[in-house]
Formats: structure tokens, C-alpha cells, sequence
């Protein structure tokens, strides 16, 4: 029988695993996450190195449309 720490505990876990896959984490991420817990240190550092990850994803991908956007640009001007 579960007490209602252990519910809440388990909730608790349950939230923490779908915050994490919203956050883009792979299921290896979340279970390396979940194993240092009692780490908070380590966690921290997990997500920071996990933030760090989207940033550069997302300026790469920033440069990518630029990179487009110039082609239309140039083939624009070159219609004129």
C-alpha cells in the first residue's frame, strides 16, 4: 500500500519526467538526470550543459535562416 508521501513522491517524479521531455531531454538524459537526484550539483550542471545544447542549436539554426534569407534577397534584386 502507498502512503501519501510515496504518492507525492511519485507525482512529483511523474511532473519532473514530463517537464524534462518538454524540455527537449532524450529518455537517457532523463534517466541519468533521475539517478543524481540526491546530486544537486550534478543536476544543475545537467541542465545547464542541456541548456547550453538548445542555445547553440538555436543559433545555428538562426544562422541557417539568415543564410536564406540573404538567397531570397539576392534573387529578389536580381529580378529587378
Amino acid at each position: 500500500m502507498m502512503t501519501s508521501d510515496t504518492k507525492s513522491t511519485a507525482v512529483m517524479c511523474e511532473e519532473l519526467r514530463r517537464n524534462l521531455l518538454a524540455a527537449g531531454c532524450s529518455k537517457r538524459f532523463i534517466t541519468e538526470f533521475e539517478a543524481c537526484l540526491g546530486d544537486s550539483r550534478r543536476c544543475a550542471q545537467m541542465l545547464a550543459e542541456h541548456r547550453q545544447a538548445l542555445l547553440d542549436r538555436i543559433h545555428r539554426e538562426e544562422q541557417q535562416i539568415s543564410c536564406l534569407d540573404y538567397l531570397v534577397f539576392t534573387m529578389k534584386e536580381e529580378q529587378q
